[in-house]
């Protein structure tokens, strides 16, 4: 395997990785918003 094969696999699984990470955070801060958007209108409507 030729050293730009290598590059360009390292390249990939690199370019994979970053995505799954930009998916799982995007994900987790949709969640976070949703409660709080929540908790925020559930004290609104309480008062």
């Amino acid at each position: 395997m030729s050293l730009k094969h290598k590059f360009m696999a390292l390249s990939g699984i690199m370019g994979l990785l970053m995505a799954i990470v930009a998916i799982v955070g995007y994900v987790m801060a949709s969640r976070e918003l949703n409660q709080s958007v929540d908790s925020e209108l559930r004290a609104t409507i309480s008062r």
